[in-house]
Formats: structure tokens, sequence, C-alpha cells
């Protein structure tokens, strides 16, 4: 009986060794390159921790991109834009189960560090020769970039010096190199750059939305990513990276 018992307890121990593995989910996650950094490096490994049977990859470009790409068919779950516009165009055609706003941002006016230009604020960006941007047609940082000279009343003289890029990764890149003698990104994006100087910031409205697109293949999933976006300890990192609340 005994040896029975030590039996059937072996035979138990087997094959719970053998048991499968659980299933893992791979969840698709459409992210603006503003924000490209701190998912990669902070929140997907911390939401793996909490979730080890979802695997979270990443799409990144600036958010008017993605949305052209959602439209023809990328199989995202989760949308992380860098301003309302992509959304509410998404939403327009359907694409768009729910929607919160999430996080903000600043502008910052950059040269790069040796720089001997004249410009010193956004106000005195005219003076460059050359200044780089993300398109305004669709990248949303030269969209809010647009909005502030239109508001300092300088878009003219900016316009007529600006190349556009298609990201503010691309912005920074140039500006870098000398290519233009400064650029607009976002606050964010020259927080842990030792070649880029920051001339100036500006306080705009940008909002980056979040929204589970009703195409996704893991609803139940997406909305327990969107709901971990949201907690304390993730505010806290995306506050320490220069977004605001």
């Amino acid at each position: 009986m005994k040896h029975r018992f030590i039996l059937i307890l072996f035979l138990c121990v087997v094959l719970m060794g053998c048991a499968p593995a659980p299933k893992q989910t791979t969840m698709v996650i459409a992210v603006a390159s503003s924000l490209e950094s701190i998912m990669t490096n902070s929140i997907f490994p911390l939401f793996h921790e909490q979730h080890p049977d979802i695997i979270l990859q990443g799409v990144y470009g600036s958010s008017g991109a993605l949305q052209v790409q959602i439209e023809q068919g990328l199989a995202a779950d989760v949308f992380c834009a860098a301003a309302e516009k992509p959304v509410k165009l998404l939403q327009q055609h359907q694409h768009i189960a729910s929607s919160i706003p999430w996080v903000s941002n600043a502008l910052a006016l950059i040269t790069s560090k040796g720089s001997n230009t004249e410009v010193t604020e956004f106000s005195t960006a005219p003076l460059a020769d050359s200044i780089a941007l993300g398109d305004p047609a669709y990248v949303p940082v030269g969209m809010y970039a647009k909005d502030a000279f239109l508001a300092l009343q300088n878009w003219d003289s900016i316009e007529r010096h600006a190349t556009y890029a298609s990201n503010a990764t691309e912005v920074l890149g140039w500006v870098a190199a000398g290519n233009a003698e400064v650029g607009v990104v976002y606050n964010t994006d020259v927080m842990s750059r030792d070649d880029i100087l920051v001339l100036d910031t500006y306080e705009i409205q940008t909002v980056y939305p979040v929204a589970i697109l009703r195409e996704a293949a893991h609803p139940t999933q997406a909305q327990a990513f969107v709901d971990f976006l949201q907690t304390p300890a993730i505010i806290q990192i995306l506050l320490d990276a220069g977004f605001t609340s």
C-alpha cells in the first residue's frame, strides 16, 4: 500500500511537470514614435510582469502614419496616439471601440550642442536659416508646432525655412547632425539626449489619447492594458519622463 502511494505521488509530480504552459496571447499595440522609448523600456516590461500570459508587440510611427495603416488593415488591438485628430478620424470610420485622454506634453525648440544659432525662443525662430518640423499635414508634433507659430504670428516666416520630417525622431536626427539649425519636437523627446540643446519650451494643449480598436483580436486583454496605463505607478513614470497629467 505504501509503495502504491509513493508510485501515485510520483506519477502526479511527473504529470504536473509535463502540464502544458499557459497559452500566451500576442497583442499588437500601435504607438506614436514619441512614446516608443518609454513603452519599450518601461511600460511593456512592467505590464508583462503582471500579465505573463500576454506578449506586447509594438508598431511605431507617427500617429498620422499609424492611422493610415490601421485604416488599411493593420491588425492592432490598441492605438496610443500623440494627438486626438488621428483617433477622431478613425472613429469617424468606425475603427474605434473606445478611447480615453491619457497624458499631455509640451513643445521644445531645439538646436545641436555647440550651435551658434541666434535663435533663443519660439518668437525668434524665424532667425534660423533652416528649421526642422514634423509634417503638419499628418505628424502631430508638426501640427502642434504650426499652431504655436500661428499663435505667435510668425508661421509665414517659419514656413519659408521649414523642412518637414515624417516623425519627431527624424527631426532630432537632422538637428543633432547639423542638417537643420533648429527644430521642434516634444519636450519628452530630448530628456535623455546629450547632443541636443533646448532653447525654449512652449505649453500647448497636447492630448495623447489611448484607444481600443473595434477590430481588436483580444478586446479583454486590450482593456486590461488600457486600465494598466491609467494606474498611479505608470502615470508617475510618465511624469518623471517629462509628460504632464
